[in-house]
């Protein structure tokens, strides 16, 4: 199965290690160069990286993945979350 993968894998990218620590040190450690252990690449290390593309924009969220209760169907016959009645919020009145 994991050989399937290597068609759609881009291997400009698994060869390279990106520098994103301080300082150079990073650039010294073994698994930084040489055969990388499937046998097929070589590591490499980009020193100076820079993004790969422009800044992304995520799409606005769907507002049905929200929970909110208009009031539009009456009073809900248990109680929201922060508004229960009772010993625990007494208690949390107390403490707060």
């Amino acid at each position: 199965m994991p050989n399937a993968l290597f068609d759609e894998e881009h291997a400009e990218h698994a060869e390279t290690i990106w520098d994103l620590s301080d300082g150079a040190e990073a650039q010294a450690g073994g698994w930084a160069s040489g055969p990388q252990p499937d046998g097929r690449h070589q590591f490499s290390y980009l020193l100076n990286p820079e993004p790969l593309g422009d800044l992304a924009m995520a799409p606005p969220p769907d507002p049905n993945l929200y929970d909110t209760y208009d009031g539009s169907m009456g009073e809900p016959k248990s109680p929201a979350l922060g508004t229960e009645v009772g010993p625990m919020d007494k208690l949390k009145d107390k403490l707060t």
